[in-house]
């Protein structure tokens, strides 16, 4: 059987629809290569190499800029999606848009909403986890700082520093003390 006739406004509505599944899945498909940037920074954060996290950084922070320009696109798609139809309010969700969508664009658009809620949260969980990495990071290196500022003249200091005219010198007991030497 032939589709039901559609009146004008329908027809707008879908396209309108279309246009921001087009939309929505371009940016799934950005925060897709973002998550995966930020795995790669969690690797080089980890092994320890932090000459490969700012371009990392540089990469993502472009994507994201995309991401942007994608989101205001988005943005102006629904709201002329709310002005053409009358069940939608300014403020619609996915989830709404597709109980109200039919056939082929409602499993669209659920498809999309899981697909861009799945991503979002591992990114989330992924930024997470990279910014408790980076925190221990500088509180580790902030502990050692104070442990060698804390040091008494002359301890603590690797060879070649410390006072003038001392040098380190290995105790009975093991530690490392200090001895003058005269010229």
């Amino acid at each position: 059987p032939p589709p039901p006739p559609t009146d004008g406004r329908t027809t707008i509505v879908n396209n309108l629809i279309a246009e921001l599944i087009a939309v929505l899945t371009e940016q799934i498909v950005l925060y897709e290569q973002v998550r995966d940037l930020a795995k790669e920074e969690r690797l080089a954060l980890i092994s320890g190499k932090p000459d490969d996290v700012l371009p990392l950084v540089r990469r993502k922070e472009t994507l994201l800029l995309k991401i942007r320009t994608l989101d205001e696109s988005r943005q102006i798609v629904c709201s002329r999606l709310a002005k053409r139809s009358d069940a939608l309010t300014p403020s619609f969700t996915l989830t709404e848009l597709a109980s109200r969508a039919v056939g082929e664009q409602a499993d669209q658009l659920r498809d999309v909403r899981d697909r861009l809620s799945e991503c979002t949260e591992e990114l989330r969980v992924l930024n997470e986890t990279n910014a408790v990495i980076c925190h221990n990071g500088i509180d580790t290196v902030r502990q050692i700082v104070e442990a060698l500022s804390q040091a008494p003249p002359g301890e603590g200091t690797a060879a070649g520093y410390g006072k003038p005219g001392s040098r380190p010198r290995a105790a009975a007991n093991g530690a490392t003390t200090t001895m003058h030497v005269s010229t």
